[in-house]
C-alpha cells in the first residue's frame, strides 16, 4: 500500500535537498556514488512518472526537453518558492499581496 502525499512545501524541500547534492559532496558529508546514484533515482522516477503522463495527456515526449528540465525544475522551485510569500499576484481580477502583516489599531 502506498500512500502519496504531496505538497507544496514537499516539492520544495525535495529540490532544494537536490540542489544541495554537490555541496554536501564538496563538504564530505555524503559520499559521490550515493549523491549520483540520489539523482539518477530521481531522474528515472520523473522519467517513469511524466512518460505516463504525457502517453495520457497524448504529448510526445522529448529526450532533450526531459534533461534540460532537470537541471532546470529544481532552480525554478527553489527561486519561486523563496520568492513567492513577498510578491504580489493577480488572482479573478484582483491584485493580492502574499504576506499580509495586520496591525491591531488601539
Amino acid at each position: 500500500f502506498l500512500v502519496y502525499c504531496v505538497d507544496g512545501v514537499d516539492v520544495f524541500l525535495f529540490q532544494f535537498t537536490m540542489l544541495t547534492l554537490p555541496f554536501a559532496v564538496l563538504g564530505r558529508m555524503i559520499s559521490l556514488p550515493l549523491a549520483c546514484a540520489l539523482l539518477v533515482l530521481k531522474m528515472l522516477l520523473d522519467c517513469i512518472f511524466l512518460k505516463k503522463i504525457a502517453a495520457f495527456l497524448n504529448v510526445s515526449w522529448k529526450w532533450l526537453a526531459f534533461f534540460v528540465l532537470q537541471v532546470i525544475y529544481p532552480v525554478y522551485v527553489v527561486l519561486i518558492g523563496i520568492a513567492s510569500p513577498y510578491i504580489p499576484f493577480e488572482w479573478k481580477g484582483r491584485t493580492l499581496k502574499s504576506v499580509t502583516v495586520s496591525t491591531i489599531k488601539k
